[in-house]
């Protein structure tokens, strides 16, 4: 993308002007002071084939290239110096590069500079140029300049990669809430934002589009504005957007930004759910590792105040000095605000070339060479190549805040009630951890599923809807010939037509509902055969199953398997186990059909004849464990949410008539847990929860049970 014009000046009576965020900005003045260094044109008389083998050897020369150029071929290479031989000058960088591709003698074509980093990108076909290359005077690598393969939009690459999907299969979509979007307009015509015959017309995602500066007459000028508010509607579909065009041509003044910024007050205190505002823009060239007071620290105040989470791109400065530059930029810096870094979204065959920076084979949540790091980041996301609202292949940190824009408004959907800074927690604490190589410092790529699983109450608990209607379901064995039977509930404490799958399921001593286990927004089912290898059959969402695989081995020695949900509080569902000698252990599931890790979590456990994963019975949005004693005492362990326990107390008894006991979730449509038991005759009963560790009321829900060999 073509770069933005270099700032201007603001008249006195106006405040500073901020740049986009969404492509790099203009470099700062070309050269250091100080004299050019020189350095040699001339070179001695090489061998090529010698030492094109010998850079091959050593790293400094693709083998790709030295093979291609053997062959007769031309090929775009890049010539990169080393930054310990250039001081961190440009001119000292500029002059030793151009010495490298000097010493070709017209055999080598520069097609490409850059104006910061010590790169050209060059055409050279014989091994005689790239021989002369690497004899300048050391520290010259050569890449192949292989095509980096894009997105073709957001939501393949980058959406998933958030778990997007996975939250609105969930019903996680942020909507009934707004986020404002100060930028350079929306174009609200683009399909993704609904079908607009104006903004705030039925049907159209975009509820306002106003000009706060100058009115330029189009709906954006630029394209920026659109991409950005593009991608908080496919991150957030059920959100809608406040467009602020605070810009005139690519600057924008604190003013016209407060003024915005006042209207979202206004409009928040008037009874719009607005959740978020992103603010994709900033000043290049400035660089804070602390917070600062800027024009916008009373506003940002009052937002968060309001539970408006004031959302900044962190700048994409961070080689606009030459070397790396530590620290965000403003209005990033100001205080209140939650600052974005720049990720890749997947793994990039090739270089990835922007104004002041590039990298070789990018890898998936590698952050961005131009994106401003430092100790304000509070969050990273997806900032590379990305497509949305028909605006195509735009990077910069711009792109990754309003992800994390629409993420504020799905987790704030899906827990109206939950402050900012709570939202920002459940982010940071569900996200990916991702190092910046540059700085050593681990910050958060947001998981937007994990983190709205974290906030919402009651769905913490195990889903066990294997249909995908929306209702909980059970699946049961028939002893008689091992078939799998789904029976979906119809949403009111009762059942549907059963489902007759295959048979073959007697092979199998246990068989569970596990909830999500994949990452796939389908209800899923471990099974585990006598010998002791644990299976995972993956759902499909329509009452089927993919064929199963084996993903663990040993589990005979558990004489108790139960899978409660999201026990460790990281939005992926885990498994609860107990062995013979009483030790209660949890697996945490990483969310792909896997495995964390496991720890003890429980002693004393062998005293259980049943324990019973219902999912979240008290009501506080964590997921809970039922036990029943020999006794008939049936016994509430209440979760801490974070793999542990808050106490427990005993809620019935009674209970040792029953042969099997089932935790559905919410089986009878209320928005509690409930449970059902069979007893020994075959009826079938539903135990209604009255969502705060108790019953509202029991009674039968079916009969003829007795065959089932197992119950899920």
């Amino acid at each position: 993308m073509t770069a933005l014009p270099r700032l201007t000046r603001a008249r006195a009576t106006r405040l500073a002007a901020m740049g986009l965020l969404g492509v790099l900005l203009s470099p700062l003045p070309a050269a250091l002071a100080g004299a050019e260094t020189p350095v040699p044109t001339e070179t001695a008389t090489v061998n090529p084939t010698a030492t094109v083998d010998r850079a091959v050897a050593a790293g400094s020369l693709d083998r790709s290239v030295a093979a291609k150029v053997r062959r007769g071929e031309t090929m775009r290479v890049l010539v990169e110096v080393s930054p310990k031989l250039t001081a961190g000058r440009p001119d000292v960088a500029a002059a030793r590069s151009r010495s490298a591709v000097d010493r070709a003698h017209g055999k080598a074509k520069v097609v490409r500079e850059f104006d910061n980093v010590p790169t050209k990108v060059v055409e050279v076909s014989t091994p005689e140029a790239l021989a002369d290359m690497l004899a300048a005077d050391g520290g010259v690598t050569i890449h192949e300049d292989t095509a980096v393969q894009l997105s073709a939009q957001t939501d393949a690459q980058s959406l998933p990669l958030i778990r997007q999907p996975q939250a609105a299969a969930a019903g996680f979509t942020g909507a009934g809430t707004y986020v404002a979007v100060l930028d350079t307009g929306v174009d609200w015509a683009q399909p993704v934002f609904g079908t607009c015959a104006a903004p705030g017309s039925a049907g159209c995602k975009v509820a306002l589009a106003t000009d706060v500066a100058a009115d330029d007459g189009v709906r954006d000028d630029i394209g920026h504005g659109t991409n950005v508010s593009g991608i908080v509607s496919m991150v957030a579909p059920g959100s809608r957007i406040l467009s602020y065009d605070v810009f005139s041509g690519a600057s924008s003044y604190y003013s016209d930004q407060i003024k915005a910024l006042d209207d979202v007050i206004a409009k928040k205190r008037a009874g719009v759910n607005i959740k978020a505002v992103n603010m994709s823009l900033g000043a290049a060239g400035t660089y804070y590792t602390a917070t600062c007071s800027s024009a916008l620290t009373t506003s940002f105040a009052t937002l968060r105040s309001l539970g408006v989470q004031p959302v900044v791109a962190a700048g994409n400065d961070a080689y606009g000095k030459g070397p790396y530059t530590n620290g965000v930029s403003a209005p990033a810096c100001t205080e209140g605000a939650l600052v974005v870094g720049a990720t890749y979204d997947a793994t990039y065959t090739g270089t990835a070339a922007f104004k002041s920076c590039s990298q070789v084979n990018p890898q998936v949540d590698q952050m961005a060479c131009f994106s401003q790091g430092g100790p304000l980041v509070g969050l990273v996301a997806p900032g590379t190549y990305i497509d949305a609202a028909g605006k195509d292949g735009y990077s910069g940190t711009s792109m990754a805040a309003p992800h994390v824009a629409g993420a504020f408004a799905v987790v704030g959907g899906a827990s109206p009630t939950t402050s900012p800074d709570g939202i920002r927690a459940a982010l940071q604490s569900t996200g990916k951890a991702v190092t910046d190589g540059r700085t050593g410092l681990v910050h958060r790529r947001i998981d937007v599923a994990a983190a709205a699983a974290k906030v919402q109450p009651g769905r913490t608990s195990a889903r066990h809807d294997l249909t995908g209607d929306g209702i909980n379901d059970i699946a049961a064995v028939r002893g008689a010939d091992g078939i799998l039977f789904i029976y979906p509930g119809n949403g009111s404490g009762g059942f549907k037509a059963p489902i007759q799958l295959g048979g073959g399921w007697n092979a199998f001593d246990l068989v569970m509902q596990a909830g999500d286990f994949d990452g796939n927004a389908k209800a899923d089912l471990l099974a585990r055969k006598p010998d002791g290898t644990l299976w995972l059959y993956s759902g499909n969402g329509a009452g089927g199953f993919a064929v199963g695989r084996q993903v663990g081995t040993s589990w005979q020695t558990m004489t108790a398997i139960v899978a409660p949900g999201d026990f460790d509080g990281d939005g992926r569902a885990d498994v609860l186990a107990r062995k013979a000698d009483g030790t209660l252990w949890l697996y945490s599931g990483n969310g792909a059909g896997g495995w964390l890790g496991w720890r003890q979590v429980g002693n004393g456990w062998q005293g259980m004849t049943a324990i019973v994963a219902p999912g979240d019975f008290d009501g506080d949005g964590r997921a809970d464990v039922l036990g029943r004693q020999a006794d008939g005492t049936l016994w509430l362990y209440s979760g801490n949410g974070a793999g542990g326990w808050l106490g427990w107390r005993q809620v019935g008894n009674g209970w040792q008539g029953m042969t099997a006991i089932v935790g559905p979730g919410d089986f009878d449509g209320d928005g509690r847990a409930d449970v059902l038991g069979r007893r020994a005759d075959g009826s079938f009963l539903l135990y209604q929860g009255n969502g705060s560790g108790g019953w509202l009321s029991t009674r039968q829900v079916g009969s003829g049970w007795g065959g089932m060999t197992q119950i899920a």
